[in-house]
């Protein structure tokens, strides 16, 4: 195995030019190759800057986030009072209170839902849903991509 005698862990018998001639590959590959992309960064980034672009982003972004999270939280509470309410209903048919008609509710759950209008309640009406909440929640700000990966965002944080 190749320990200081290669050069690798301390000078060599050439006394250290291995290690210099390494450094100056490393610094000329520098020069050649990675300064050329962070000064067309900053070029890119100090222009971004001026025009504002980073401050509509964020504003977008943080409506996005802030939207989408408070829609899951409500959308958790909504989902909670159903589940609650078709227990408490539930209950009252078995206990012969009340008789409750499911092919009714059945229809009306597939007018309302039924976006696409297929006969199906499924994925393409989620889809739409969303698709329709986004464009009206991002409607007319100044950055609508960084409210749409806000809003992605805040949902799957929420």
């Amino acid at each position: 195995m190749c320990t200081t005698s290669c050069g690798w862990f301390g000078k060599d018998e050439n006394n250290g030019k291995d290690d210099d001639d390494i450094l100056e590959k490393i610094k000329k590959a520098a020069d050649e190759y990675i300064s050329p992309i962070l000064d067309s960064t900053g070029l890119k980034l100090e222009g971004a800057l001026e025009n504002g672009v980073p401050g509509k982003l964020s504003y977008g972004f943080i409506c996005g986030f802030s939207s989408g999270y408070a829609l899951k939280k409500v959308g958790k509470a909504g989902a909670v009072a159903f589940g609650l309410g078709f227990a408490v209903l539930q209950t009252m048919s078995y206990n012969g209170y009340i008789t409750i008609n499911f092919d009714k509710m059945n229809s009306d759950f597939k007018k309302a839902l039924d976006i696409n209008d297929d006969g199906d309640v499924d994925e393409k009406d989620v889809q739409e849903i969303t698709d329709k909440t986004v464009d009206i929640l991002s409607y007319n700000l100044p950055a609508g991509s960084g409210f749409s990966v806000g809003f992605f965002m805040g949902v799957k944080a929420g």
